[in-house]
């Protein structure tokens, strides 16, 4: 078994699949696990526990809640009595979970690029820019095009930042803090170059920020295709699109998804065991996360405006912080749609949905 790609869904489909005795090498294009890190590092608790490794040792800082700002400025606060999130040194994460994918027998060759070598099986780890997706399909794939700095910057530190405007058209900027001087500051955008977004965030919101670190992505959308492309070939983690596309993050589901392949190679199982897996367990929240990024997407400033009133007066925020969870948001859906008033105040809106 080759798996193509040593980021978190890689390696954890490797390490399950070791555990039971397959014969597993991971390779990797890059010179060392981890880097570039692309990646704001924030991760639900409940989706880091789900994924059993010892990640404790790459927290950087815990967070409990979300500040959303429309444009100019109304915010939506949710808020947990304890923390929910944690931001991450993703290096660090990688590097433990290799250790424990090499632990458990599965060999990791660096400086190994796949070619179209074909083994038992072949596993597709390798990201948005899959080469396994592009040797076995012609399928076009929608992304967002991300960029972020590390920036010296004072702000609450259990609290992130998600800040909707025209800077990033098909997202928002964030601001992810590390402790509270320093923060993870951000955009991503689906047309334009989103170090530019970034600087007209900056802008806008008046922040000149002096950083030291900065780097740029690719964050692919999940399209509902198919992850199983053969009977020996599956796409898993970001190379399959299983990323929540209202907020672009994806190490939770993609490890879990990495897990569940692994088990289903290891039991010799068909890989469409694999693909009704997942999306048993994760297609409805993933197309909840679609449908919400379209709809943000189509909205003009104005009515971004209404929408954050009529959120803020119906107790959408108190709502959320009872029902709302990182990974799965149907049951907080369900429960909005279950409010008359809110529901007849955001009709207008009824043909973007």
């Amino acid at each position: 078994m080759i798996v193509v790609g040593a980021g978190p869904s890689g390696l954890l489909c490797a390490k399950e699949a070791a555990s039971e005795g397959v014969k597993v090498e991971v390779w990797e294009r890059k010179h060392m696990i981890g880097k570039p890190v692309q990646c704001t590092g924030l991760v639900s608790l409940k989706g880091l526990e789900s994924l059993d490794v010892d990640y404790e040792p790459s927290i950087l800082n815990k967070c409990r809640g979300t500040r959303i700002y429309s444009p100019k400025g109304q915010v939506i606060e949710v808020k947990k009595q304890r923390p929910v999130a944690a931001v991450l040194d993703r290096m660090h994460l990688d590097r433990i979970i290799a250790e424990e994918a090499e632990s458990e027998g599965a060999k990791i060759n660096l400086m190994k690029t796949w070619k179209g070598e074909v083994g038992d099986i072949v596993v597709g780890a390798d990201g948005s820019n899959s080469s396994v997706l592009k040797h076995m399909t012609t399928r076009a794939r929608n992304v967002l095009y991300g960029y972020q700095v590390t920036a010296d910057l004072e702000r609450e530190e259990d609290f992130v930042e998600l800040h909707y405007g025209p800077w990033s058209p098909g997202l928002f900027a964030w601001i992810v803090p590390i402790n509270d001087k320093q923060c993870r500051v951000g955009t991503a955008v689906s047309t334009g170059n989103p170090r530019h977004a970034l600087a007209q965030f900056l802008h806008a919101r008046d922040m000149d920020l002096e950083y030291d670190e900065e780097h740029g992505g690719v964050i692919p959308l999940f399209d509902n295709k198919p992850a199983v492309l053969s009977d020996k070939v599956a796409l898993v983690g970001d190379a399959a699109g299983q990323v929540k596309a209202s907020t672009g993050g994806g190490i939770a589901i993609g490890g879990y998804c990495g897990r569940i392949l692994g088990q289903a190679i290891a039991a010799n199982a068909p890989l469409r065991n694999y693909e009704k897996a997942w999306r048993m367990e994760f297609e409805k929240d993933l197309k909840l996360h679609s449908r919400l990024r379209n709809f943000f997407a189509k909205l003009g400033t104005a009515d971004k405006e209404y929408f954050w009133q009529v959120a803020i007066e119906e107790g959408v925020p108190e709502l959320a912080e009872k029902h709302g969870e990182m990974e799965h948001i149907g049951p907080l859906m369900n429960e909005l749609m279950s409010r008359p008033a809110l529901i007849m105040r955001l009709s207008k809106f009824a043909g973007l949905l």
